[in-house]
C-alpha cells in the first residue's frame, strides 16, 4: 500500500512540475508577445506570414479592389451585408463584371489582413503595373465612397485613403 500511495505522489509531483514549467513557458511566449504588439494568447501576429500569403496571393485588380474597400469599411465597423452590397455595386459600375467572388474572397482576406494600410501597400505595385490612369484614379474614387457611406470617414480611414491616392501615384 505504501508503494502505492509513493507511486501516486511521484505522478502527481511530475504532474505538477509539467504544469508548472508549461505554465512559465506560455508566461514567456506572452511576455515575447506583448513585446512586439500583439495581445497574449490572441490570434496571429500582425502581418505573419499567413497574412502576407492572402495579400501576396492576389492577381486581379478587380479582387484587389475589392479587398482594399473591404479593409477601408472594415477599419470603421465589421463589414455588414449593406456594405458588402455598396462594395459589389461600386465594382459592378465600374467593371462591367459580377463582382460576387471577389468580394467573397475580399471579406475572408480581410478576416487576415484587415490593415488597408498592409493592403494598399502589398497590392500597389500590381495596380501601378495593370491599371491606365483613369483606372487608377476610378479605385481611388470607390475606396473614398467607401470609406464615406456610413457618414464622415474615420481618421483611420482618411489616412488609409490617403496613403492609397500616393502609392497610386495619383499626387
Amino acid at each position: 500500500m505504501q508503494i502505492l500511495l509513493g507511486i501516486v505522489l511521484l505522478i502527481g509531483a511530475g504532474l505538477f512540475l509539467y504544469a508548472r514549467l508549461k505554465g512559465v513557458g506560455q508566461t514567456s511566449e506572452d511576455l515575447q508577445g506583448s513585446a512586439s504588439g500583439h495581445k497574449p494568447g490572441g490570434g496571429p501576429r500582425p502581418y505573419s506570414q499567413e497574412m502576407r500569403s492572402v495579400i501576396a496571393s492576389i492577381d486581379d485588380p478587380i479582387v484587389g479592389a475589392a479587398v482594399m474597400m473591404a479593409a477601408i469599411a472594415n477599419a470603421r465597423e465589421p463589414v455588414d451585408a449593406a456594405t458588402a452590397t455598396v462594395i459589389k455595386d461600386e465594382l459592378r459600375e465600374a467593371t462591367g463584371v459580377n463582382p460576387d467572388s471577389a468580394v467573397d474572397f475580399a471579406l475572408r482576406a480581410i478576416v487576415q489582413a484587415p490593415d488597408p494600410d498592409n493592403v494598399s501597400l502589398r497590392l500597389s505595385r500590381m495596380w501601378n503595373n495593370s491599371l491606365d490612369l483613369s483606372e487608377r484614379q476610378q479605385l481611388l474614387d470607390m475606396a473614398t465612397r467607401v470609406a464615406s457611406m456610413k457618414g464622415e470617414p474615420t481618421i483611420v480611414q482618411t489616412g488609409a485613403v490617403q496613403r492609397l491616392k500616393s502609392r497610386l501615384d495619383l499626387t
